[in-house]
């Protein structure tokens, strides 16, 4: 990793250290999500994201230098930040948009699209495609996440 790469990765992983244990209320996530099946599993947000950072760090170097032609064989995962990575963390009933104790949110981030990618990974995808990560503009606008 160049060292642009390794300050902004230290500083990030500050930031989550700084931010372990602060929320005071359990917090769930997909089970799926932390690998560990179906349901539900409580887990402290920035550990989760912590320890998910770690483990992409650890892992092999990543694949062979892409090919011309490579997108005919990727199996691509269209991320749509706002909504995929929103989940019902505090087990309410609802995805509220007004942050949560400790400023953790439940629609999606891209904090938490970096916790999705061992998930994405494990559905067999190689690719992960942001789509469009924007403000909302007022014209044409069809409703609220809630």
């Amino acid at each position: 990793m160049r060292e642009p790469e390794e300050k902004a990765l230290a500083l990030f992983r500050d930031a989550l250290e700084g931010a372990l244990g602060k929320y005071g209320k359990t917090y769930f996530i997909p089970a799926s999500w932390k690998g560990a099946g179906e349901g539900v599993a409580p887990a402290d947000p920035a550990g989760w994201i912590l320890e998910t950072v770690e483990r992409i760090r650890s892992a092999p170097d990543g694949p062979p230098p892409r090919e011309p032609g490579w997108t005919r064989k990727a199996c691509v995962y269209n991320l749509f930040v706002r909504l995929g990575a929103a989940w019902d963390h505090d087990g309410d009933g609802r995805i509220g948009v007004e942050p949560l104790e400790g400023g953790w949110r439940e629609t999606g981030t891209l904090v938490k699209a970096v916790g999705l990618l061992p998930y994405i990974r494990s559905t067999g995808c190689d690719t992960v495609h942001l789509l469009p990560v924007a403000a909302m503009g007022e014209c044409g606008r069809k409703g609220v996440l809630v």
